[in-house]
């Protein structure tokens, strides 16, 4: 089962950036043992990510990838050095042209 986001809290690091830390729901787990078994929640660990104070672009890229903004993933990847068209993203302005927007 793969683990679900619950909740991500941002703070101020000591490096001077911020501190996204991803906290996730807990799972049930079920044992089998030689007099039985039973069920237990199992919290899975929190995932810190560290930016510095230099780096606001990825910050923003990355919370909005997890909040499922559009075009978030794009800028993650171009960012963190990535070729994102590559694998066939398009811009934001690509997707608004597509539905009769303007470029």
């Amino acid at each position: 089962m793969a683990t679900k986001l619950e909740s991500m809290s941002i703070a101020p690091a000591k490096n001077g950036g911020f501190t996204v830390s991803h906290h996730f729901k807990p799972q049930a787990s079920i044992s089998r043992g030689r007099t039985g078994g039973g069920m237990m929640m199992l919290a899975p660990k929190t995932e810190d990510h560290v930016f510095g104070p230099d780096e606001h672009a990825a910050l923003v890229a990355h919370i909005a990838r997890h909040l499922g903004l559009s075009q978030a993933r794009e800028e993650e990847a171009e960012v963190g050095g990535k070729m994102a068209r590559s694998a066939g993203m398009r811009t934001a302005r690509q997707q608004e042209a597509e539905v009769g927007g303007t470029e």
